[in-house]
């Protein structure tokens, strides 16, 4: 898919420097999240990456795709453009994400990974969140949650720790609610008035995350203390 499109029905004109863009945006955030995973292995020592860990490095992918697509501004106008964006975003948040947890209690799960899975699934949710934005109309509002939650990880990088998340039945409610609705933003069969309404939905939801996320992070804090 091109990396930037023309308007509904058009015919798509290639644009080589978008496209050099979209390539070179995703190369970096697929080569830090190889980076992240190359520090978290000699933090925990030498685990075994087998058939979930590959899985979960497809999401990633998936997700760096996504996310590459929208800090590059693709306009992401036609069908066909829309519909690969939706499907890719839905592959990576559904398929690959039930698959991995099966597959690794079946081949022995490992706290490697582990930290791919949080890592992987951070970096989705906030690819879907800025598509969300991008392309789907959601309020700018959507992106704090997302950008929490990965700040979080990225602090317990720096700070020489491996990130284990305290995931509340609250907080997973609230992310669940918040992946629906930025598949449902991504949807290319949106109507106008639809994006009205997943724009106003998209306030309480993403404060709904943001106060359960911030809840979670007080909590960690608090046992780490002890």
């Amino acid at each position: 898919m091109g990396c930037a499109g023309a308007k509904m029905g058009e015919p798509v004109r290639p644009q080589g420097g978008d496209s050099r863009r979209c390539v070179a945006t995703f190369a970096a955030l697929f080569l830090a999240y190889l980076a992240f995973l190359a520090v978290m292995r000699r933090r925990i020592g030498p685990e075994p990456i087998g058939p979930a860990g590959l899985l979960t490095v497809s999401r990633a992918a998936g997700a760096a795709a996504i996310l590459a697509l929208a800090i590059t501004g693709a306009p992401v106008r036609t069908r066909g453009q829309g519909r690969f964006v939706f499907a890719l975003a839905l592959l990576c948040s559904t398929a690959t994400d039930w698959l991995d947890g099966p597959l690794a209690r079946c081949h022995g799960p490992t706290l490697l990974g582990s930290v791919m899975d949080i890592e992987a699934d951070s970096l989705l949710t906030l690819a879907m969140a800025a598509g969300a934005v991008r392309w789907g109309g959601l309020h700018s509002v959507a992106l704090i949650p997302p950008v929490v939650r990965y700040s979080d990880l990225v602090r317990a990088v720096l700070r020489g720790a491996v990130f284990t998340p305290i995931g509340t039945r609250s907080s997973r409610a609230t992310g669940w609610v918040q992946m629906l609705l930025f598949l449902l933003a991504l949807y290319p069969g949106r109507s106008r008035r639809w994006r009205r309404s997943l724009r106003y939905a998209g306030v309480p939801v993403g404060l709904a995350q943001l106060a359960t996320q911030l809840r979670d992070r007080w909590t960690r804090a608090a046992i780490l203390r002890q």
